[in-house]
């Protein structure tokens, strides 16, 4: 599972500037204009934050596997439901401190606080001998905050 440090970087590389230019440069004005759902936007960060951290997970999972233990079948499943859940969640959170003066402290406080299910679930279904329990909490915390993104990101965005 993802430490503690790589959460933060994760925060750092992939969340915290995410909406960064479009605020500084306008280009976030433009994207609620347009004649679609704002809701979309929401949805191509969450999927383009999802694609970077699966690019970092794809060169770290096989060196957690060569110098820790062998990663089986519900522990990758453990970590691509934690890593749907960073991503609807994160993407959601981000851009509400994106709006804020101190987002770069703001944006921490919020999402670590939402990410401890996510942490809890992603190791208990690595090490636990029945991880069903802990996959099922797993995606249905992801299934919860996934609609409640896509229901509340309109209101976030006209902020």
């Amino acid at each position: 599972m993802l430490a503690r440090g790589g959460l933060v970087q994760v925060l750092d590389l992939g969340l915290a500037r995410a909406w960064a230019p479009e605020r500084d440069g306008g280009a976030l004005d433009g994207l609620v204009l347009a004649p679609c759902d704002r809701s979309a936007i929401w949805l191509g960060k969450a999927l383009a934050t999802l694609a970077f951290l699966l690019a970092a997970e794809i060169v770290a999972l096989p060196a957690f596997a060569l110098f820790f233990a062998p990663l089986d079948g519900p522990a990758l499943l453990g970590v691509l439901l934690a890593s749907v859940g960073i991503c609807a969640v994160g993407s959601l959170v981000s851009a509400m401190a994106a709006a804020a003066r101190g987002r770069e402290v703001l944006l921490p406080l919020l999402f670590l606080t939402l990410a401890i299910p996510l942490v809890v679930g992603g190791v208990g279904s690595s090490i636990s001998p029945e991880p069903g329990a802990y996959l099922a909490f797993l995606g249905l915390y992801d299934a919860v905050f996934a609609i409640l993104s896509w229901a509340a990101f309109e209101y976030v965005v006209t902020e």
